[in-house]
């Protein structure tokens, strides 16, 4: 936490956001400020009428009168604050449908084992795969040096691309079903409790 107190100016400033015209009569009339950030700060004084200033005093505990101005602060933020909007049938779902598709995301983009070997499934490798898979069978290739998701080497030719094209898509084909599938329970839910269980739901693949 950060925290800014300014005596006499009526302000505190705790991580970055300030209130002021704030009750500091339970602040010493020497001090002109407190700056704290995590697990220490210090206190600077106000320069006294014959010139006299006191010295910064480290510290590494709040005073209790800060702690009373955190709860003034805290209890300003809160009446301040704008109401909280209900969250709407139609928002819940929306929002889940968002979460669910995040998901399928994540599933879609990581990766399949195919006969033991690892295949990249990101964006990119979908793309560099179905590229392939056109050169082959355009005969523009007849095989190529690729690296499987473990990092080694293998040489493929049509028949090994056209595997690796035909599980990929497949995988990414049950992806997007499981979410279409998901996503229409979602809109069709009639409680925002049911949403809830469903945004969380497996994809089932």
């Amino acid at each position: 936490m950060k925290l800014t107190v300014i005596r006499d100016d009526g302000v505190v400033y705790k991580d970055n956001l300030a209130y002021n015209n704030l009750d500091m009569s339970s602040v010493p009339a020497n001090v002109h400020c407190l700056q704290w950030k995590e697990t220490s700060g210090w206190i600077e004084f106000s320069t006294a009428a014959d010139g006299y200033k006191q010295a910064n005093e480290p510290i590494t505990a709040l005073p209790a009168w800060a702690l009373d101005l955190i709860t003034l602060w805290e209890k300003t933020a809160a009446r301040l604050a704008p109401p909280k909007t209900a969250l709407t049938l139609q928002a819940a779902k929306l929002q889940a449908v968002s979460k669910i598709a995040t998901r399928r995301y994540e599933l879609e983009t990581s990766g399949i084992t195919l006969n033991g070997s690892r295949i990249k499934t990101d964006r990119v490798s979908q793309a560099a795969i179905t590229a392939t898979y056109i050169n082959m069978t355009n005969g523009l290739l007849t095989s190529i040096n690729w690296k499987i998701g473990d990092g080694v080497f293998v040489q493929l030719d049509l028949i090994a691309i056209t595997a690796i094209a035909s599980a990929v898509t497949g995988h990414v084909q049950r992806c997007f079903t499981a979410e279409k599938v998901l996503s229409e329970q979602v809109f069709a839910a009639t409680t925002i409790e049911e949403v809830a269980i469903l945004a969380d739901a497996p994809l089932g693949i």
